[in-house]
């Protein structure tokens, strides 16, 4: 929805919030001379730390932020063939992302643009059908994906160099399915879970999201409670993988995937209950910076993360330096989003997309 009258400025200012929660992530990794895992420093240096943790739920939201805005999209009025073009574009700046950012990905990676894409293209069929067959669709897909998991003895932790792909067909439909940063399974499942929950928004139906919330949270809840039982039936492979409790989102498995989940629903509520409550305007600076959080999203990673290997500061720095050059890196984003808004946000990537 471009126009301005139509647009949902909570939403955007959720999507703000995602990209500015991405870019600290990225920039604590990326600038931070952690010396050991973030599991340990959890003690040490407990708000940093924390600060990564909740940088982990940006991609998420990002996806369920999509799934939104493509039911939003269709219900009023865009051409499906307009989002299927709108979503081939996305997948193309996935791989534009893959291109100029080789200090991370290579040309086959399978990263979130990619997986947002996809969904917006599949959109169309997502939209004829009723909201209990989607909702069946993302339990299968959730648990697919354990099969595939399981069934080719993918690692338990996929590094960034497992998920940099081999380059073979086969390697690159395995990244794209279930190997990749965000692959189809279990991520579509999220994609679809913001698509009905644009059918509840449209009709202004919010409490339906906090509900599923809840009942994702709930079947989290219910795989950790089996996990305890130590049930034999679940001693194999499958079950091990089933009820896996994992920090780490690659791979997603089904407790951590079904918990972001509920929190970035959550989330989507809560700032919809904001709106109501509360104006949010145009002018709002987290809200400028969600409507150009695609050219924020692919900028940082490319000049930030490529520079910091080339240059070889990579990880170099204290614990106050980076979160000096985290604020300074914040604040200059929020000030070059300000003065572009003069100009309404024009040759961004967003723009390109409308332009195509």
């Amino acid at each position: 929805m471009d126009r301005k009258k139509d647009r949902i400025f909570s939403l955007d200012m959720l999507r703000g919030i995602a990209v500015i929660l991405m870019v600290q992530q990225h920039t604590g990794y990326w600038f931070w001379n952690a010396g050991g895992d973030m599991g340990v420093l959890l003690s040490e240096y407990p708000v940093m730390v924390t600060m990564n943790g909740l940088g982990g739920l940006a991609a998420p939201l990002f996806i369920l932020l999509a799934g939104i805005g493509a039911s939003l999209s269709l219900a009023g009025g865009k051409p499906e063939q307009q989002l299927i073009k709108r979503g081939l574009v996305i997948i193309f700046s996935g791989c534009l992302l893959n291109i100029l950012t080789p200090a991370w990905f290579s040309p086959y990676s399978w990263y979130v643009l990619h997986l947002i894409g996809s969904g917006m293209c599949l959109s169309p069929v997502l939209r004829r059908l009723n909201s209990t067959i989607l909702f069946a669709i993302s339990a299968l897909i959730i648990l697919i994906t354990v099969f595939l998991l399981d069934a080719f003895n993918t690692h338990r932790y996929l590094s960034n160099e497992d998920m940099r792909g081999l380059g073979s067909i086969t390697g690159v439909i395995r990244l794209a399915a279930f190997e990749g940063h965000f692959p189809m399974f279990p991520w579509l499942a999220l994609f679809i879970t913001g698509f009905i929950s644009g059918r509840w928004i449209k009709e202004k139906l919010y409490i339906n999201i906090l509900k599923t919330a809840g009942l994702f949270f709930s079947a989290a809840l219910l795989l950790f409670l089996i996990k305890q039982g130590n049930f034999s039936f679940l001693k194999n492979t499958f079950g091990s993988r089933l009820l896996i409790i994992n920090l780490y989102m690659y791979p997603a498995y089904p407790i951590q995937f079904l918990t972001l989940t509920a929190v970035s629903l959550l989330s989507v509520y809560l700032v919809l209950l904001a709106g109501i409550k509360f104006t949010i305007s145009q002018g709002n600076i987290l809200v400028m910076t969600g409507r150009v959080s695609l050219t924020v999203f692919i900028l940082h990673i490319v000049v930030i993360r490529n520079f910091m290997v080339k240059s070889g500061l990579w990880q170099t720095f204290s614990e106050p330096v980076t979160v000096i050059l985290q604020i300074s890196v914040l604040l200059f984003i929020f000030i070059a989003v300000y003065l572009w808004e003069k100009i309404q946000f024009r040759y961004g990537f967003e723009w390109l997309i409308r332009f195509v």
